[in-house]
């Protein structure tokens, strides 16, 4: 009998239930209703089991803070809000509901219900299987009947199911907009859905929706771990470790590949090794367990995937009823640096392997420079104008019905090619700059953050009601670059606006909006004919009158000086994002990327010119009176003495790389160099970071460190020291007079004789 499993658990909705089944067939609106009955009564039994205080909010507002808290998963929020949206439509309307919608919804309460008894009331339970409903007395043939049933299954595919039904899942989804009220857009419910806070965020294997499948993007390190699991198809025994840091797509790829593939079939999956299923044992402790066929005396064969963040392996190999039981894990862990900055994207033994996504870069590096392709990738998904775009079908419909908002215009900034590829290389910039680490999930939140203003309705947004000044400050360009308070990402960009940094390109904008009266001359020179664009601008072309003296009077003296700026930022801003105008910053990352290619691959041109470009700036940091010497002691002395430089590089460790497109490499340059005294290490070793570099770079370019700088750079200065004082340049001196610019040179012989000679 239909839900009979609630009955002894639950009178309540056991007779809610059994209203749904007597009634799917005779008045499909009535189940409906009923079925939202059912959700409700469920709802607030919810509430109070976690002790959660309602403050009269509606249904909607109560599952959205139950799934907030992670009562439960996706599935079930689904579920749930499928029921409430036609549940309502059925009580209000009466119409738009239809004996599929009564079916499904007839499922979803047995699953429901299923659920809430398994979890809450009784954890060990048969619960028969789903049957579907028959009609008691009809004049439909039964064939009929189960027609629509299976018509049924395939109108609802877009619909997440709960993860115990995923057989039921059909493959082939189609991205759909569901109905909104009049007056909300369905551009920002899609670009909701890109936050951190949103349901997409999260990933379940079994829940992989037609939104997400569409939002794949495919990377190398898939390609490596599907190649792996076809290599070890015949294998009975496999352990896979999928490591790297929160939001970086592990889960999503299990999910992916789950979907899309039967390649993990053979495979027991752990999604999330942070999940503890038994209230008595932690997190390791769970692990522990699930883990217990790879103990070292186990004899048992099992062939699994294991979903985990380095902490928790971290945690996990230095447990120590670990140490002694699982010693192969632990030593596979161990030897291969899994948790060094250079470890590999793949490491592998007989039965066990790694595949480490914080080893994998988000961008690319080659001869010609840095390729920001992942995150151009996800930006283009987001903006490409076709038909199985969620976004841009979003956007269409808001156009069709009329509504035109600040976040429309950004959407279409943003659909420009070379937007999308700056804004991703700004994102490499400061996770080499920084060392901010930008997750896939928190790259999607920025994107967000960049199209939609904050605390704003649609209507205060619409294009009609802003002012020309309001535009900009809601445009993409102002909310890149002055919204340092919403994220770390965002904080870490603003540093890199445009504006910080005065260029020629700079001045001439400034002076031509300040002495020119050529306004639409200035905006084709600097943005182009991209209409999307300078339609932002075109309003403030009436401040700039048309005639050859610029009297005191006219339209742009009405503009303050905060108005101005606001205007030539904004300007510069979109310039820049369109390759049209450099800056001195963009230079510096030009070279330290060239750097940093030819280290990684370990070329000898390539380390040799950074040893010449370090060897350069030691000269000009320390200063010198001839070739090969450098100052030791203060400018300010009587004397300045200058001792030979001795740079001797050692061979490095680091492996050569034949790809000439890296997609895993180190994020810092770090040399050896010889030392000839006794006692002293070998290994005099400088580590150079963007940070570093960017400081060098400037003294090479001729610029005069300060006391600051000697601070920031308080390494570098420790290892010229360092290289001095290990140097075999100890033995030969020059000596510089300040009075008589006479130098002198002062040297220690082979058998400890010193000479003196006027040079």
């Amino acid at each position: 009998m239909y839900c009979n499993f609630l009955k002894k658990n639950n009178e309540q909705l056991y007779n809610t239930s059994q209203q749904v089944d007597q009634l799917v067939f005779v008045n499909a609106p009535s189940a409906l209703v009923q079925a939202r009955v059912f959700v409700e009564a469920l709802v607030n039994m919810l509430m109070r089991e976690e002790k959660l205080d309602d403050y009269n909010m509606g249904l909607k507002q109560k599952i959205e803070k139950l799934s907030r808290k992670e009562v439960f998963k996706d599935g079930v929020f689904s579920g749930m809000d499928f029921i409430r949206v036609k549940g309502n439509k059925a009580a209000h309307e009466g119409i738009d509901v239809s004996l599929l919608d009564a079916l499904h919804a007839h499922r979803l309460v047995y699953r429901l219900g299923r659920w809430y008894v398994t979890k809450y009331l009784v954890k060990e339970i048969e619960v028969p299987e789903y049957e579907d409903p028959k009609p008691k007395q009809t004049s439909i043939d039964p064939e009929d009947i189960q027609k629509m049933i299976s018509e049924k299954l395939a109108a609802f595919k877009n619909i997440t199911p709960l993860a115990e039904d995923k057989q039921n899942i059909v493959k082939e989804e189609k991205i759909s907009l569901e109905e909104l009220p009049a007056g909300e857009s369905y551009l920002v419910k899609e670009i909701n859905r890109l936050k951190a806070s949103s349901r997409e965020a999260l990933e379940n294997p079994g829940e992989f929706s037609a939104f997400k499948k569409y939002m794949h993007v495919k990377r190398k390190i898939q390609e490596d771990l599907e190649k792996k699991l076809e290599k070890d198809k015949g294998k009975d025994k496999s352990l896979i470790l999928l490591v790297g840091s929160v939001g970086d797509g592990k889960s999503h790829l299990l999910s992916y590949l789950q979907e899309e593939t039967s390649i993990l079939d053979s495979y027991t999956i752990i999604n999330d090794a942070t999940e503890s299923e038994d209230p008595s044992k932690d997190s390791i402790q769970t692990l522990v367990s699930k883990l217990k066929t790879f103990k070292d005396d186990s004899t048992e064969n099992e062939k699994m995937i294991v979903a985990i963040n380095l902490g928790v392996l971290n945690n996990f190999i230095h447990k120590e009823d670990v140490l002694g039981s699982y010693s192969q894990i632990v030593n596979f862990v161990n030897e291969n640096g899994i948790f060094n900055e250079d470890a590999n994207l793949h490491e592998e033994n007989d039965w066990i392997s790694t595949f480490n996504f914080s080893a994998h870069q988000p961008f690319t590096l080659s001869e010609e420079g840095l390729h920001a392709k992942y995150f151009e990738k996800i930006t283009y998904k987001i903006a490409d104008s076709n038909n199985e775009n969620p976004f841009y079908l979003a956007y269409k419909k808001d156009m069709e019905l009329g509504l035109n908002t600040m976040v429309h215009v950004n959407y279409e900034i943003i659909m420009n090619k070379d937007i999308q590829s700056n804004i991703a290389k700004l994102i490499s910039k400061i996770i080499l700059k920084n060392k901010v680490v930008v997750s896939t999930r928190a790259y999607l939140n920025f994107l967000s953050d960049i199209l939609i203003p904050d605390d704003l309705s649609i209507e205060e947004l619409k294009i009609e009601k802003l002012t020309e000044f309001e535009r900009l400050k809601y445009s993409l360009f102002y909310l890149l670059f002055e919204r340092e308070n919403r994220s770390s990402i965002l904080k870490s960009i603003a540093v890199l606006d445009p504006i910080n940094f005065r260029t020629d390109e700079f001045d001439k904008i400034m002076n031509r909006l300040y002495n020119s009266n050529d306004f639409n001359g200035l905006l084709l020179e600097t943005i182009g004919d991209n209409r999307h664009i300078t339609k932002l601008f075109d309003s403030f072309s009436g401040y700039f009158v048309s005639s050859n003296v610029v009297s005191e009077d006219s339209r742009q003296s009405e503009l303050s000086d905060e108005q101005l700026n606001l205007v030539s930022a904004n300007i510069l801003r979109a310039s820049y994002l369109l390759s049209e105008i450099t800056i001195q910053e963009d230079e510096v990352f030009r070279q330290y990327i060239r750097f940093l290619y030819g280290y990684n691959r370990q070329t000898p041109s390539g380390v040799n010119d950074i040893i010449k470009f370090i060897k350069s700036v030691i000269v000009r940091w320390k200063g010198s009176p001839i070739r090969d010497f450098v100052y030791i002691n203060k400018l300010t002395d009587n004397y300045r003495v200058a001792q030979k430089l001795f740079m001797k590089p050692k061979r490095n460790t680091k492996k050569a790389n034949v790809n000439t497109e890296l997609e895993a490499f180190n994020r810092t340059i770090t040399l050896f160099f010889e030392s000839n005294v006794e006692n002293v290490p070998n290994d005099i070793s400088l580590e150079i970071d963007y940070t570093l570099f960017s400081t060098m770079f400037k003294v090479n370019m001729g610029y005069r460190p300060n006391n600051q700088d000697s601070e920031d750079c308080l390494t570098f200065l420790k290892f010229i020291n360092e290289l001095l004082r290990c140097s075999p340049g100890q033995a030969e001196f020059i000596i510089h007079h300040h009075e008589n610019k006479n130098l002198y040179k002062l040297t220690k012989g082979y058998i400890d004789e010193i000479s003196f000679e006027r040079i």
